[in-house]
């Protein structure tokens, strides 16, 4: 009986170090840090480290698993505001509804928080497990959550208009969800015990799971809408599933020493697929797609790259810096109609706690 209990120990012990491993490795995700293959590229930058004039102001979320505490930055170049948020920890990501609200999940936590900055109020939301993913827009709330029980399954919850319309328990573990409006489509990877990756589509109206689609290509952090196709970045090749019928079909091939990271809309008749390489001074590759998801133009703009953002046709992309304390980095500006020519660069500062990394960073709107 005694060695049976200390086998039980023992695989107890594993189980919660692999968790708290997955737990670390998806914080990290999130997480900008430098490396070593990204040296020379920074270097070309450091001497222009601010340039023009980003009106544009953007959120930086400061944070660590390691650390109490997280600090919020708003910035564009004529403007800073810090905000400082004193009872979280390990925070990995940041969101901003239409109420001016920012949302801030906790990776290695379990945490929903809304922060409002006009009124220093900070709201948590009682999340009943750690989070693996969540979005806001306009009416519709995704969150996911890590199921306590099995590791290799995820809670989906999905609320419209303030109402739970959606509350399912499904293999794997979800990387992204997004909806159109009508359905909810989630991206899961290791389904049936790791072997498979899916794409499950609920209907937003009913709350039901009306199909499962089971994916060719596997690992997808980011989902968009263009046309009647729903695109899913999934590794060295995008997915498309056309929203009518559900027919799937794919997306020529990137280089392939690049892996397709952030799917960009710049109008119905323009999209972008960003990726980045592990090779020196590769920075970000931008493959352009038509209207007929034909491949227009494909361009590298030599500048660091971990996160994107479309907006009023410019081209916002966000790298880490090559200190490697992943505290500090910087923003690029890249007009999209001038073959990608760059109008503003600013760098975006260590948090005044240098112990904290940058978590997350978002794109506010005009209003904010």
């Amino acid at each position: 009986m005694k060695s049976k209990k200390k086998v039980s120990l023992v695989l107890a012990i594993v189980v919660i170090i692999l968790v708290s491993l997955l737990f670390l490795m998806k914080f990290k995700e999130n997480v900008y840090i430098g490396n070593e293959n990204l040296s020379r590229l920074n270097n070309a930058h450091k001497d222009e480290k601010n340039e023009g004039e980003l009106r544009q102001k953007f959120a930086v979320l400061y944070s660590s698993p390691f650390q109490k505490g997280s600090e919020i930055l708003v910035l564009n170049s004529k403007e800073r505001e810090n905000y400082f948020i004193k009872d979280s920890i390990g925070l990995g990501g940041i969101e901003v509804d239409d109420r001016k609200n920012f949302w801030l999940n906790g990776t290695e936590s379990i945490s929903l928080l809304s922060y409002n900055p006009s009124k220093d109020v900070l709201k948590d939301h009682k999340a009943k497990d750690m989070t693996n993913y969540f979005t806001f827009d306009n009416d519709i709330k995704i969150v996911v959550y890590k199921d306590k029980e099995d590791m290799f399954s995820s809670q989906l919850d999905v609320e419209y208009k303030e109402k739970k319309v959606i509350q399912q328990t499904v293999k794997g573990y979800i990387r992204v969800a997004e909806s159109d409006g009508k359905y909810v489509y989630a991206f899961a990877d290791l389904v049936d015990k790791g072997e498979t990756s899916s794409l499950y589509v609920f209907d937003l109206a009913s709350g039901k799971l009306i199909k499962q689609l089971n994916m060719k290509y596997k690992f997808a952090n980011d989902i968009e809408f263009f046309r009647d196709n729903v695109i899913v970045g999934t590794k060295g090749r995008a997915t498309v599933i056309n929203s009518n019928n559900f027919g799937v079909s794919y997306l020529p091939p990137i280089n392939e020493e690049y892996e397709t990271s952030k799917l960009l809309k710049v109008s119905e008749e323009r999209l972008l697929i960003t990726s980045s390489s592990k090779s020196e001074d590769s920075g970000i590759n931008i493959l352009e797609l038509d209207k007929d998801l034909q491949v227009k133009n494909e361009k590298n703009l030599k500048f660091p790259y971990v996160e994107a953002f479309v907006k009023n046709d410019k081209l916002y992309v966000i790298g880490p810096l090559d200190d490697g304390s992943g505290g500090s980095g910087i923003i690029g500006e890249f007009n999209i109609n001038k073959d990608y020519k760059k109008t503003a660069q600013l760098e975006i500062p260590k948090p005044r706690n240098h112990d904290l990394w940058i978590a997350g960073v978002e794109i506010l709107p005009e209003n904010f």
